[in-house]
């Protein structure tokens, strides 16, 4: 686990969003290093529903803009971009939902898992937004 951001209960309502931008950086090799987001995940844990999922492996660098969580008129209804589809546009891919109940606290994660341990990558940068939609 990279980093954990703690969501008060309540904090989106039933019609808020989650509005989380992140920057990802890894070293150039042939292995995989997937970057995660996950919603709902318990204390630091890498438990939780994927909101996001990129591998990286010569790429450099991975932004991630603007990814959108959503409460769909119930604090246990979310829906949002396909997980694994990154920056605007169209996606072959079903949308993003999810059965977390935001009525109660939970964690937002960001994780990465490195298929060799000689290889590294790091979050550099994010931001998360919350707006309460009653």
């Amino acid at each position: 686990m990279v980093k954990s951001v703690a969501l008060p209960a309540n904090a989106m309502g039933p019609n808020g969003l989650l509005k989380v931008s992140s920057v990802w950086s890894n070293n150039n090799s042939a292995n995989n290093k997937t970057f995660r987001l996950r919603l709902g995940a318990s204390g630091h844990g890498t438990a939780g529903t994927v909101a996001f999922t990129a591998a990286a492996t010569t790429n450099l660098s991975y932004n991630d803009p603007e990814r959108l969580i959503v409460n769909g008129g119930a604090v246990n209804a979310q829906i949002g971009r396909n997980a694994g589809t990154a920056g605007a546009g169209g996606s072959p891919s079903s949308v993003f939902t999810a059965t977390v109940d935001t009525s109660a606290a939970v964690d937002l994660n960001f994780t990465v898992e490195l298929a060799n341990a000689a290889d590294n990558a790091a979050l550099r940068a994010f931001c998360v937004e919350v707006l309460h939609g009653a």
